[in-house]
């Protein structure tokens, strides 16, 4: 619970990280990369490579979505509040969390490849 809870923006919108409009492209990001290790090695990174894009275009949609007119009686607080009833804050939290996902995906398809080419390095010199 935040301390001000009057400048939490996702509480007062009705977006959370829990909703499912947030787990779409993080979802498709793990689901292609799990089946891309049936693939070539290239497919993997290449996979990667675009759905980093992916999450980072995310921004740039969120500042090409409308913003509905703001009366001077509003109770928007934040510019972030009053954007289309909250749409785009799903595109920020899914950029977000779909980058988060492709570095840890990153990182662990980094350290599974290391230890098949020790293994299959050790296996090609052995006595």
């Amino acid at each position: 619970m935040p301390d001000r809870p009057e400048f939490d923006v996702a509480a007062r919108s009705g977006v959370g990280v829990t909703d499912g409009h947030n787990w779409i492209l993080p979802a498709v990001i793990a689901g292609g990369w799990g089946l891309s290790w049936f693939g070539p090695r290239a497919l993997r990174w290449g996979l990667l490579t675009a759905a980093t894009v992916c999450s980072i275009l995310c921004f740039p949609i969120t500042l090409l979505t409308p913003v509905t007119p703001v009366s001077p009686s509003s109770s928007c607080r934040a510019a972030m509040e009053c954007m289309s009833g909250g749409s785009a804050l799903y595109w920020i939290m899914n950029g977000l969390i779909g980058f988060a996902c492709c570095i840890v995906l990153s990182m662990l398809t980094l350290a599974i490849e290391t230890i098949v080419a020790a293994l299959g390095w050790a296996s090609r010199h052995r006595f």
